[in-house]
């Protein structure tokens, strides 16, 4: 498992704790999973964020090689968002599967991480959500493929055609496949935009999205919110 942590300008910088709280999290649940953050460039309309950013991104690098174990960065210059940001670290990935948890999402709860896999090593599932509500949302159940629950591994899954960036396990081949297929070689976008209304427009065969259902809570991550009142700005 390769975990891949995004990470941009927010109003809090030069502060670290958001992402700190995510790594944290992160490494309680894959104590030998090597993580790497994925550091992206100022866009245009963040510019007078520059300084702040350039001194969080500072600290991030200074905890990374001194604080946290099996952590790497990579610095963008330039912005590239989500997409571009993934593409570039997927070149280099040399496990089957990854995590991806953006960095003010910390994982919360049980992770029962060896059983959530065998679906996804065994092809069954292309990726596995890990809901941050505490049950199905009634505004997203339509997505669901019934209300039947599939087992994996003593554990029970809704099959789905909900994407969400939240946190979430997937196979690695996929992955890039999805890249190239639905990004262009160049575009800066959020991963989620694009994908959440490509997987309604197929069946749920084409990309094999289970989302774990266990019982009582679901909850597997909470959003601190880094971004704030900061505008959603337009990819690009």
């Amino acid at each position: 498992m390769t975990v891949l942590v995004p990470t941009s300008p927010v109003p809090s910088n030069p502060d670290t704790t958001f992402i700190e709280q995510t790594i944290e999290s992160v490494r309680d649940r894959f104590p030998k999973s090597l993580i790497r953050v994925m550091v992206d460039g100022v866009r245009p309309e963040q510019w007078e964020r520059t300084g702040d950013y350039q001194e969080y991104t500072r600290r991030l690098l200074w905890l990374v090689n001194n604080k946290w174990w099996n952590v790497t960065a990579t610095v963008h210059d330039t912005h590239r968002h989500q997409a571009a940001m993934a593409r570039h670290e997927l070149v280099t990935v040399s496990t089957p599967l990854i995590l991806y948890v953006e960095h003010d999402t910390p994982l919360v709860n049980d992770w029962p991480v060896e059983q959530l896999v065998e679906p996804l090593m065994t092809s069954a599932a292309h990726l596995v959500r890990m809901n941050h509500e505490h049950q199905v949302h009634p505004e997203h159940r339509h997505l669901l493929v019934d209300d039947n629950l599939v087992e994996y591994a003593g554990l029970p899954f809704h099959r789905t055609t909900q994407w969400s960036q939240r946190p979430h396990l997937a196979r690695v081949d996929m992955y890039r496949r999805w890249l190239d297929e639905w990004f262009r070689p160049d575009e800066r976008s959020m991963i989620e935009d694009r994908m959440h209304s490509v997987v309604q427009q197929h069946s749920w065969e084409r990309h094999k999205i289970l989302l774990f259902a266990p019982q009582g809570n679901q909850q597997r991550s909470i959003h601190t919110d880094a971004r704030g009142t900061d505008p959603k700005w337009p990819n690009a």
